[in-house]
Parts: structure tokens; sequence; C-alpha cells
């Protein structure tokens, strides 16, 4: 595996652009780290007690897992730090970020519908407070950007 710098940056914006030279990273990195992600692992069978080809698997997993969060603004890697595999991450992401216009429209009022009730709460320190708020203007801000919505 040869050493190609940092992955592309995702800041939850411009989807498709990140999406294609984030699959070229991967594939170009190792193509059994691009068939993890896109594909899933393979699976183990013994999880406690590995073979050679098991750890194989979940480094190749491990290498694309990292380089996914890599490329991640905290604000994207917020909604999916949670997930155990790249190829969850890597579906998850998709889903998220390319919705049909229905589902976009549905995501627009509930992100707004949180934006215009959001609120600090007495015991929050303004940090996390705004850290939270930026995830829904970020989120809020990418789904207007769509030709469906209007603002």
């Amino acid at each position: 595996m040869s050493d190609l710098g940092r992955p592309p940056h995702f800041d939850g914006t411009n989807f498709p652009y990140w999406h294609v030279r984030m699959s070229c990273f991967l594939k170009a990195k190792c193509l059994g780290i691009w068939r993890v992600t896109k594909h899933e692992m393979n699976p183990i069978a013994q999880p406690n007690n590995p073979t050679k080809a098991d750890e194989k698997e979940l480094h190749l997993n491990a290498i694309a897992w990292n380089s996914i969060f890599e490329s991640l603004s905290i604000e994207v890697f917020n909604r999916v730090y949670e997930l155990k595999s790249a190829h969850e991450i890597w579906t998850t992401l998709i889903e998220l970020h390319n919705s049909t216009s229905d589902v976009k429209e549905q995501k627009y009022s509930l992100i707004k519908e949180a934006f215009d009730s959001f609120q600090m709460l007495p015991d929050e320190l303004a940090n996390y407070m705004y850290s939270l708020l930026n995830v829904i203007v970020n989120e809020l801000d990418a789904i207007a950007h769509h030709p469906i919505i209007k603002n």
C-alpha cells in the first residue's frame, strides 16, 4: 500500500464530489480496502480465534474505517462514529447525503424544526452548545442547497 497522503475532506457539502474522490482514494490505497467498504467484510467465523485471513479482513476494514473517519469534519463524524464497519459508515453516508427529493424535504422540515426550537440548556457548556448548533446549521445548509428546497 502506497502513501497517498490524506483522504479528501468532507464537511457535509458537495457529497457527489467527495463520494467519487473518496472511492478513488480507497481503491488506490488497496482494492481489498475498497471491497470491504463497498461490499462488507467476509464473515469472521470465530471472532475470538481469528485466522490469518480473518485478521487480514479486520485489518482492511480498520484501514478503510480510519481513512473515512480521517476525511470527515467533526459534524459529519458525529453522525456516524458509532457504526462498527467501514461498509456501514459508507452506506450511511450515502443514505444521509444522496437521498431522494421527498426525503430531503422531510429532512429539511425536521432539521428546520430542530433549529427553530434550539436553545442552550442550563448546565450545558457553550462549546458543546455551539457544536450541536453547528451540526444543525450545516445539515440545514446542505439540504437547503438542494434544487427542490425553496428558502
